[in-house]
C-alpha cells in the first residue's frame, strides 16, 4: 500500500512538472502571441486616434474659415449699410 501512495504521488508530481515544463516551453516559443499584440494593439489604437484627430483638427479648420467668412460678409453688408454710396 505504501509503494503503491509512493508511486502515484511521483507520477502526479512528475505530471505536473512536466506540464508546467511544456507550458513553459510554449510561452517561450509563442512569446509573440502572448508579449506582442498587446504592443500591435496599442500602436492600432494609436494610429486610429491619430487619425480622429486629424479629421477634427481638418473640420474645426473648415468651420473656422466658414465663420471668418461669415463675419466678412456680414462686416462687408454693414458697411453698405452704413454708406450706401
Amino acid at each position: 500500500m505504501l509503494i503503491s501512495v509512493a508511486v502515484y504521488g511521483y507520477a502526479d508530481i512528475s505530471e505536473r512538472i512536466e506540464k508546467n515544463a511544456r507550458e513553459a516551453r510554449n510561452i517561450r516559443g509563442n512569446q509573440n502571441n502572448y508579449i506582442f499584440p498587446d504592443i500591435r494593439v496599442l500602436e492600432e489604437k494609436t494610429v486610429e486616434l491619430e487619425r480622429q484627430v486629424f479629421v477634427l483638427e481638418t473640420e474645426i479648420n473648415l468651420y473656422k474659415a466658414e465663420i471668418d467668412g461669415l463675419r466678412q460678409r456680414e462686416y462687408e453688408s454693414l458697411q453698405l449699410c452704413e454708406n450706401p454710396s
